[in-house]
């Protein structure tokens, strides 16, 4: 299975409380600067985990936004643990 590593390792980022997208990104590079999956693969991964659930999702007025590369800006989402 592709990412089996990944699919174990987010949980225990998580436990720590909620992260947000690029957190959990930067926090699997660091751990495998290799095989860390690209931005796209990781959002599947965690939207297909059972366990993973989003706290703030990117469409709410809630969400964190994150200045672009020049005059624009977006959401987005961060993820907590199911009970």
């Amino acid at each position: 299975m592709k990412h089996k590593r990944i699919r174990a390792k987010i949980p225990e980022l998580l436990e720590s409380g909620p992260l947000n997208t690029h957190e959990i990104y930067d926090l699997l590079k660091e751990a495998f600067p290799k095989t860390a999956p690209q931005m796209h693969a990781l959002t599947n991964i965690l939207a297909k985990n059972k366990s993973i659930r989003p706290k703030i999702h990117c469409s709410s007025p809630d969400a964190q936004r994150v200045l672009g590369n020049s005059m624009y800006s977006y959401s987005i989402t961060t993820w907590e643990l199911v009970d």
